[in-house]
């Protein structure tokens, strides 16, 4: 075995009925309610509530177009600069929220070529505030009327934007997984609003002219404040959840392991494992995991599968080489019977073009 099939990893155990362990570095948060507009307006999570059209013309529609090199699905919002003409979308979220006063919101959309006016991206007033998120009229992301981005932001091109907000008000904007600005600002504070006590999100429209026409591929919601790393993990592969990753620590994060039991109930965890000996066959111990929602990774192509206690089909695996690059390949691992602790050795790996 070559020395990068030997960095190659992948593995998950056999959960216990009951049995669950702490999760200390495991993979970004896992959203609380997820919009991938695939001809539909529901959340990929049952519980949460469907995301609202806003369409006053009739012209909104689904469209199938290319977003970060592949093809999706996403939903145009067409209006006019007009309050009851304009075009976007709204939600309930505090179903999805609760009462946190720290939340994130990932978003991967684009405005059309509209320059010289404020477009608003989302707001927290009901519609009865200018403080909100918009491209100002410089291009540049700002948090109105407290934090303003340096980079210009670019139209008619899909942009994967992230904004938190935490528990003392402090708002952090990221664009394609680096971090714009960073400041305290109660603009995007539920608590500001008190006329808003459902936490409506609105989308693409404000409190009078300021909305620009545009499409959408992606809307997350996390009830917690997203990390810098956390971001930066996420704006590595928005759509891709599910994609193991084996780093140079020899650290294996596996965001989605299904595993169904004897009645054909199906659970799923992230987990965590260590590279254990690079020597002759890698093994890998398990770490950490913890459950996940099935509904977020439902059908998902890059979902491990832990099957017969005992072997691991790990799809995608990215791997991390010394020269920078990313590698990705698929790897079959199999519990190592009698260990101590809930280990696996590589059986194969193959690498993915």
């Amino acid at each position: 075995m070559n020395t990068r099939n030997q960095y190659i990893v992948a593995a998950i155990s056999y959960l216990c009925a009951g049995m669950f362990f702490a999760a200390s570095s495991l993979a970004a948060p896992t959203p609380v309610a997820t919009y991938t507009f695939d001809n539909s307006f529901n959340a990929q999570e049952a519980e949460m509530a469907a995301i609202t059209p806003i369409d006053p013309l009739s012209d909104n529609s689904f469209l199938t177009d290319t977003v970060f090199g592949e093809e999706h699905v996403v939903y145009r919002f067409d209006g006019n600069r007009q309050f009851d003409e304009g075009a976007g979308l709204f939600l309930f979220s505090k179903n999805a929220l609760r009462n946190s006063d720290a939340y994130s919101i990932e978003l991967i959309f684009q405005f059309e070529n509209d320059q010289n006016n404020y477009k608003n991206i989302f707001g927290v007033s009901n519609r009865q505030n200018d403080q909100a998120f918009y491209v100002d009229p410089d291009n540049q992301l700002t948090v109105f009327d407290d934090l303003t981005a340096d980079v210009p932001f670019t139209y008619d091109t899909y942009h994967h934007v992230v904004v938190t907000h935490s528990e003392a008000n402090i708002t952090s904007v990221y664009l394609n997984g680096v971090l714009q600005v960073q400041g305290a600002s109660t603009s995007l504070d539920f608590n500001t609003y008190p006329n808003n006590p459902d936490r409506l999100i609105h989308f693409f429209v404000d409190d009078g002219s300021e909305t620009s026409d545009g499409r959408v591929a992606l809307i997350r919601l996390y009830d917690t404040e997203l990390a810098l790393e956390d971001v930066q993990e996420i704006s590595s592969n928005p759509f891709e959840r599910c994609t193991a990753t084996f780093s140079a620590n020899g650290t294996l994060l596996v965001p989605c392991v299904k595993i169904t039991n004897e009645l054909g109930v199906v659970t799923m965890y992230e987990a965590e494992l260590q590279l254990v000996s690079s020597g002759g066959s890698p093994s890998f111990r398990l770490m950490a995991a913890q459950q996940i929602s099935v509904a977020q990774v439902n059908d998902n192509y890059c979902t491990a599968v832990y099957s017969n206690n005992k072997n691991v089909s790990l799809p995608c695996v990215n791997v991390s080489d010394i020269f920078g690059g990313v590698i990705r390949y698929s790897a079959d691992l199999e519990r190592i019977t009698g260990s101590s602790s809930l280990t696996f050795s590589l059986k194969q790996a193959e690498r993915q073009d």
